[in-house]
């Protein structure tokens, strides 16, 4: 029982380690929101009106702005599950090698 549930706990601290990766490649990725959004406002500004131009670019900013909230709430989440998957491993690899799993006493 004891060796099934470090294995799951392993498995688990790996699996958000790999979505903290992917949250990072995603966060990085945002700014090609930014980019397509000013070249589109500034195409429309030239073969429209400004105002059409200034539309898409806050719209383009506005959804930057949403998927870097989502992805930084995410991240945030994540970190917090992280460390507490890390603490509970670090407490069943203590009790594996023989611990009771509870902090040692002051001096």
């Amino acid at each position: 029982m004891g060796e099934d549930l470090l294995t799951k706990y392993e498995s688990e601290v790996e699996r958000l380690h790999r979505l903290q990766l992917s949250l990072d490649v995603e966060q990085r990725q945002l700014k090609w929101i930014l980019v397509g959004g000013g070249a589109a406002a500034l195409v429309a500004s030239i073969a429209s009106r400004p105002t059409h131009g200034a539309v898409i670019a806050a719209f383009a900013v506005v959804i930057w702005g949403t998927g870097l909230y989502l992805t930084l709430v995410h991240k945030t989440e994540r970190a917090f599950n992280l460390e507490r998957a890390e603490q509970e491993l670090a407490r069943l690899r203590e009790e594996a090698k023989g611990g009771d799993g509870r902090p040692e006493p002051p001096v």
